[in-house]
């Protein structure tokens, strides 16, 4: 047996690497197959591998170790290298017989009294002990270690009336460890609890492991759900991937039960209710079952495209919020841009951090556009490729009009993709006009116009920025390569900037209001 460190503090250095168990010595299992082992740890992620020879594959397993644990069991279901019963074996040799102890016991209304006279059967129907006053029973059996065996007790016949219990059976498994003991016992133990006549159900515990195999390692699955038939939720799985939940089935009687988990393909196991499943000692009504799910097929990356709604073009530079919907909008997992194609990408780990209740939010945002926000289900984003495509509305404002910002007054023309304007100070000293492309509420420019005072005749041009919002619009004017014409010339004429604000890069901004 090997133990490996695959996760721990970076201190933790001696710990690493693959050693033996127990200090560097080895220890063979005993009859019952158990081996214990004392060795020096760090809280983390560990690996243990058991070698099984050449009659058996090799075991491997993960499992975490918290500060402070004392101690850990792992149980190893090694499977054998071709046929079983191919293999060479002693199990059936030198059976001395071993005892084991049998109580029944009948449970009603969640109350257990012993059953005296109670007849036992063995597997193969015949009779080999009746209960005493104390409802126990011991005999000795002959069935090799690690067979499964099923008892059935029937309750004493009352002449003239009805039975006051009901039969029924329960199995356990020769030699078998028990469930919280480090040891096997060298005895066996058997509980088989009865109902009561016209009973038709039992609550009882059910304990459930769930594991997964994945490229060849087995490992505890946390978060599972636990489903009854019907699709009820009994349970989740811890971080061991174990959970303990309550049945309610009729004695004796078949019922399924379903673990799923993300990312793993859901699986589905029968049990008989009394019916011991797993190898651990059981009390009648209280089963184990196991569960070894396979991968699903993973969560891909998700391209989200988007669209213009009218034109049907990509919308390059949109925004995209990838979100947890724990709120609305919800908790921001992702953010980046669309690409020339209008296309934006998340990974599979930001998908899985985004999914809530089987659904995850995604918000698009691109200049002139409504913003749209989106709820995504879990099943759209499954497959080889998925895409999700999101289509914006262009913001239709209304440009044309007569507007005044301070002694400014501006006339607007045109609509839809491009506007035209004209700009005048009251008092003449400024004037000029330009034109513009739109996108929504936002128009980019080209401008030109004459400023004249007393001192100096400038020819300007440059771009601006509009923004419209109802009845206002921004704007942020650049100066560009302006002409000059001082009077009379001076040195300002090589480089205006000192006797006057209209120079190259300037930028002036103001706010127009639409005039009614």
């Amino acid at each position: 047996m090997y133990l490996t460190e695959i996760a721990g503090s970076a201190s933790n250095e001696l710990a690493r690497g693959q050693r033996p168990l127990s200090g560097g010595t080895s220890q063979a299992t005993d009859l019952s197959g158990v081996a214990s082992f004392t060795f020096l740890t760090f809280p983390g992620t560990w690996e243990v591998k058991i070698f099984g020879g050449s009659l058996f594959t090799t075991f491997t397993d993960t499992f975490e170790i918290t500060a402070g644990q004392a101690n850990y069991e792992i149980y190893a279901d090694l499977e054998p290298k071709g046929q079983r019963s191919s293999l060479p074996s002693n199990k059936y040799l030198n059976q001395q017989g071993r005892l084991v102890h049998i109580r029944v016991v009948g449970s009603k209304r969640g109350k257990e009294v012993p059953v005296p006279n109670a007849a036992i059967f063995d597997n193969s129907g015949s009779k080999i002990a009746t209960t005493g006053a104390n409802g126990a029973a011991v005999v000795k059996h002959k069935e090799a270690i690690g067979e499964t065996v099923t008892l059935r007790a029937e309750p004493p016949a009352t002449p003239g009336s009805e039975p006051e219990w009901q039969p029924g059976s329960a199995s356990f498994i020769v030699g078998a460890v028990e469930k919280g003991l480090r040891t096997t016992r060298s005895e066996d133990y058997v509980t088989i609890v009865l109902g009561s006549s016209g009973q038709t159900s039992e609550k009882h515990p059910l304990d459930v492991t769930v594991r997964g195999m994945k490229n060849g390692k087995r490992m505890r699955i946390a978060n599972a759900s636990i489903l009854d038939a019907e699709g009820h939720k009994l349970g989740t799985t811890d971080s061991l991937g174990q959970a303990t939940v309550i049945v309610e089935v009729p004695l004796g009687e078949t019922y399924s039960v379903k673990a799923e988990a993300k990312h793993w393909k859901p699986a589905s196991e029968t049990l008989q209710s009394g019916m011991m499943q797993s190898g651990v000692t059981p009390t009648y009504a209280h089963e184990t079952v196991e569960f070894m799910l396979q991968p699903a097929q993973e969560t891909c990356t998700l391209t989200v495209e988007v669209l213009d709604r009218t034109t049907d073009k990509p919308l390059s530079g949109a925004t995209v919020t990838l979100y947890k919907p724990n709120k609305f909008p919800g908790t921001e997992i992702d953010r980046t841009s669309t690409n020339d194609a209008g296309e934006a990408t998340f990974d599979a780990e930001s998908l899985d951090r985004a999914m809530l209740n089987g659904a995850a939010r995604i918000e698009a945002t691109y200049t002139g556009h409504k913003p749209s926000v989106e709820t995504v289900s879990e099943n759209l984003t499954t497959g080889e490729s998925p895409r999700y495509v999101v289509y914006l509305t262009e913001i239709q404002s209304i440009w044309s009009g007569t507007w005044r910002s301070l002694d400014y007054t501006m006339g607007v023309y045109g609509g839809g993709g491009s506007i035209g304007y004209k700009y005048r100070k009251d008092n003449g000293q400024d004037e000029g006009q330009g034109n513009c492309s739109v996108k929504g509420n936002v128009a980019t420019c080209k401008w030109a116009g004459h400023w004249h005072d007393a001192d100096k005749d400038i020819n300007r041009q440059g771009t601006a920025t509009m923004k419209i919002s109802g009845d206002a619009i921004e704007i942020e004017q650049i100066e560009g390569n302006d002409s000059y014409d001082f009077h009379p010339p001076s040195l300002c004429q090589s480089d205006p900037a000192p006797c006057t604000e209209m120079h190259k890069g300037k930028i002036f901004t103001g706010t127009y209001i639409r005039k009614k």
